[in-house]
């Protein structure tokens, strides 16, 4: 079993979803009729689905640079397959060798019905961390494979993904039984617009099922705010307040930083961290003077 969500590209940017890929088109077909066998791959219904997606989502092939083949390691399979995507590709570019070919079948094996799911995470994967995977195992190409005659070449090394002046497309290659041929075209997501944060004191909410874990989380989060200079303060926060399950051991910590959050949660200042057990009693008020003192006698203060 594969899943991913998918949700409509101006929802997901009105919303300040975190957006992995986007789609750009996709196509299906059924080619059965005019295959030698029920198990035997088609070349014509192939080259048709691969075009009908690139038509659809206003492509021009020469902008692929990467495609997450079916992959099926068979000598028949494998070069109907190359001979597919190249007859596709020539219809917008005569350009040789531009395109790497990979299948995660190199990685995991074949998964039957969710094989086309997991080339298709494993693309979108690819396009977020801008890297292209290695194709495993591969040592020498099917002889009746034409690479150097392609667009593509298989890529044995992971490598930085060069966007070349445009966005960073993939294209996700799938068949089955049958005669159902599937193609999608994937785009890297559109650059995170950056936010502001309204509010000059952060608070980190941490909750743990016991004391021990909540110490545990409370250095996984120091840490991880001092590996990653890049990230904000405000969104650690949001999601901390509402992307956790709450539990019975919480803690509060206050910051108006990155470096000083890193600060606070290791030191455990009572003055800036509280802490509270299932059975405690009493809520002590520390948090107001905190702020006052953090935020200034002119700026808004939160409780």
């Amino acid at each position: 079993v594969g899943v991913v969500l998918l949700k409509r590209l101006e929802d997901a940017l009105a919303d300040g979803d975190s957006i992995h890929a986007v789609i750009k088109g996709s196509a299906i077909n059924n080619d059965g009729a005019g295959r030698m066998s029920y198990a035997a791959p088609g070349l014509e219904g192939q080259a048709r689905v691969i075009r009908a997606a690139q038509v659809m989502a206003e492509v021009e092939p020469e902008t692929i640079s990467y495609v997450e083949a079916h992959g099926t390691g068979t000598s028949l399979g494998d070069p109907i397959e190359v001979s597919a995507l190249t007859e596709a590709f020539r219809a917008g570019t005569d350009r040789r060798g531009f395109c790497a070919l990979g299948s995660v079948k190199t990685n995991v094996g074949h998964l039957n019905t969710a094989s086309g799911i997991a080339g298709f995470i494993k693309a979108v994967l690819a396009l977020e961390r801008r890297a292209i995977p290695p194709t495993l195992h591969f040592r020498r190409p099917n002889p009746q494979i034409d690479f150097p005659a392609s667009p593509f070449f298989v890529n044995t090394e992971p490598v930085a993904w060069e966007s070349n002046g445009g966005p960073r497309r993939a294209a996700v290659h799938s068949f089955g039984l049958g005669g159902t041929n599937a193609h999608v075209i994937l785009e890297e997501a559109p650059a995170p617009q950056p936010t502001t944060s309204s509010r000059p004191i952060q608070m980190l909410i941490l909750s743990a099922r016991s004391a021990a874990a909540l110490e545990a989380a409370t250095d996984r989060l120091a840490a991880h705010l001092a590996a990653h200079p890049e990230v904000d303060l405000a969104d650690v926060a949001y999601t901390l307040h509402v992307g956790r399950r709450a539990f019975g051991h919480r803690r509060i910590a206050l910051a108006a930083s990155r470096e000083e959050a890193v600060r606070v949660l290791a030191e455990r200042d009572p003055r800036r961290v509280f802490t509270a057990a299932p059975g405690d009693r009493e809520t002590p008020q520390a948090l107001a003077p905190v702020l006052e003192l953090e935020a200034g006698p002119d700026q808004e203060h939160f409780v």
